[in-house]
């Protein structure tokens, strides 16, 4: 909008003429004859981003990572041994980042109520479903690691 603005052409969006007056910058789009004020697009251009909740994204990230643990579920129905020890390793890695997720979820909650200026609902959502779901499924594997062992012993 700003270079329709410095150039006194047509916007390439809504076809209105578009031409600056008045001291603060407002905007004034002329349509069919008619005038219609918009407010000031110097607020809109230069205003400063929100914050992003670092909390937030990272529960987000480590709840997306805890998926991981599904491409290495095919090596823990392995016979041989080695390959069932490297697949319930690799899961067991990416199912603890579940309850990692949830527990960054929920420190995110705290911190997005106390500050709502701050960005991040999404990935804090996103972290505490599959966190959830992430540390629900952790109780199979944990359970079948240990009737493994048990067999073994």
């Amino acid at each position: 909008m700003r270079e329709v603005v410095l150039e006194g052409r047509a916007c390439g969006a809504c076809g209105a003429f578009v031409s600056v007056t008045g001291d603060d910058g407002g905007v004034f789009v002329r349509r069919r004859g008619g005038t219609c004020l918009r407010g000031s697009l110097t607020a809109l251009l230069t205003a400063v981003p929100r914050e992003r909740s670092g909390l937030a994204h990272a529960a987000g990230y480590a709840g997306l990572l805890s998926l991981f643990r599904y491409s290495f579920n095919y090596l823990l129905v392995s016979g041989w041994w080695p390959a069932w020890v490297l697949g319930t390793g690799l899961t067991l890695f990416f199912s603890l980042l579940a309850p990692l997720a949830l527990g960054l979820s929920f420190a995110a909650a705290v911190s997005l109520d106390r500050t709502p200026r701050k960005s991040g609902r999404l990935p804090a959502l996103v972290g505490l479903l599959l966190g959830w779901f992430g540390s629900y499924t952790l109780l199979f594997v944990l359970d079948e690691i240990w009737q493994r062992l048990a067999s073994l012993g």
